[in-house]
């Protein structure tokens, strides 16, 4: 489960902002950075509706809360049996997400997994998992966990920054209990997206291309030519949609290495959101 997650979290996590706004951007004023909404999702394969997606975010001068519910659907939902819900929360190390405690529960092909960390010290520790132990993996060093943010603390990281600079430039490294991955991101620019059937957005959004690649934490019998040590490619386009609140992604083009090429669209964003909905529950 947690390969489909990131692979679709790896494109919300990427950006991430210079700390001063470059020359020209459109920064957004420091105030937009209090209040919470929540934003709907649906992705797409090869014209097919694979899966939904609820983002909720609380975000304050002190801290924030971020939470995901996230299925595959039809018959990719039939064949996987895949769903996650995930919960965040942290504050800011300057203008760096600073997470507190993550933790996330679900199944993928019926076998249930779960992860819980917890920050005491700044630094990850594993609280308790569920893993498959038909799944052995090599363990991340220690020096790779260091310093790392969960992925939806990378969000908040995300929304700070964009709406802190206008750009997303920069490196960010993730480490989800079992594998450690590094992403960089580049602005594009702004460009404009047409109206479109399956998404609730069109219009000006600021694109920006990214780069993911898993840098510890394989299969045990992942070769050097695996498939998992590819780098991943993908973009994202974000405007603001709530008022109150930074730009979110309104549509995400991304590679997922088990469902191929997936396209993903904004389909709802309302101001105000119940964070005590995304608490990870035992999957049914």
């Amino acid at each position: 489960m947690r390969v489909i997650v990131m692979g679709v979290l790896g494109g919300l996590a990427a950006h991430v902002a210079l700390a001063e706004p470059a020359a020209g951007s459109a920064a957004i004023p420091a105030a937009v950075m209090r209040g919470s909404a929540e934003v709907s999702y649906r992705g797409y394969v090869a014209g097919l509706h694979v899966t939904n997606m609820r983002v909720g975010a609380e975000l304050g001068p002190q801290g924030y809360k971020v939470g995901i519910d996230f299925h595959v659907v039809g018959m990719a939902g039939t064949l996987l049996r895949a769903q996650n819900m995930a919960l965040t929360q942290g504050g800011w190390d300057g203008n760096r997400a600073a997470p507190k405690s993550y933790e996330s529960q679900g199944q993928f092909r019926g076998a249930p997994r779960k992860m819980q960390i917890e920050y005491p010290d700044g630094q990850p520790h594993i609280v308790a998992s569920i893993l498959p132990v038909s799944e052995p993996r090599e363990p991340v060093p220690e020096a790779l966990q260091k310093d790392t943010m969960d992925d939806l603390s990378a969000i908040a990281h995300l929304l700070r920054a964009v709406a802190m600079t206008g750009r997303c430039e920069g490196k960010v490294q993730l480490y989800d209990g079992l594998r450690a991955s590094v992403i960089s991101a580049v602005t594009v620019g702004m460009e404009t997206l047409p109206l479109e059937s399956r998404s609730s957005f069109s219009g000006q959004a600021l694109r920006c291309d990214l780069e993911g690649r898993q840098i510890a934490g394989f299969p045990k019998d992942a070769g050097p030519d695996d498939m998992l040590r590819r780098v991943q490619h993908s973009s994202v386009w974000m405007a603001p949609l709530v008022p109150g609140m930074p730009p979110v992604p309104v549509l995400m083009s991304i590679e997922v290495r088990l469902l191929g090429h997936m396209t993903i669209y904004v389909t709802d964003a309302h101001e105000g959101v119940r964070i005590a909905e995304f608490t990870p529950r035992p999957a049914k």
